[in-house]
């Protein structure tokens, strides 16, 4: 899997719950907030094929264990995606539900951001 590949796969998946997208194409990592709280960030080795993901604390915490357990190391599209699933009810399950609720119902309504980065065919 290439970088834009990554790219692709990660924002597809987490689409409009994921706002504030950033890369840096050079160390091959991405981020965005998820549900406008939890900064969390994404990044692909290709030398080893591994995915790492972490969400942010502050500016020298990260937590990359979810639910007691870290998720897939694996650098293939299926491992990434129950990675980012495990992530998504991860942060959903630390916000209240009303919240929950009301950023579904608001996210239905507003355009979808524009990509900051794209592949071009």
């Amino acid at each position: 899997m290439d970088f834009d590949e990554f790219y692709n796969l990660v924002f597809d998946h987490f689409e409009a719950r994921a706002s504030s997208q950033s890369i840096d194409s050079d160390e091959q990592r991405l981020s965005c907030l998820l549900y406008e709280t939890f900064e969390v960030v994404c990044s692909l080795d290709l030398q080893y094929g591994t995915f790492h993901a972490a969400i942010v604390v502050s500016e020298n915490q990260a937590t990359s264990t979810f639910f007691g357990r870290n998720v897939s190391p694996d650098a293939n599209r299926d491992s990434i995606r129950r990675g980012l699933e495990v992530i998504d009810e991860w942060c959903r399950l630390h916000l209240p539900t009303e919240f929950v609720r009301r950023f579904e119902q608001g996210i239905t309504t507003r355009p979808k951001q524009s990509p900051l980065y794209s592949t071009v065919s």
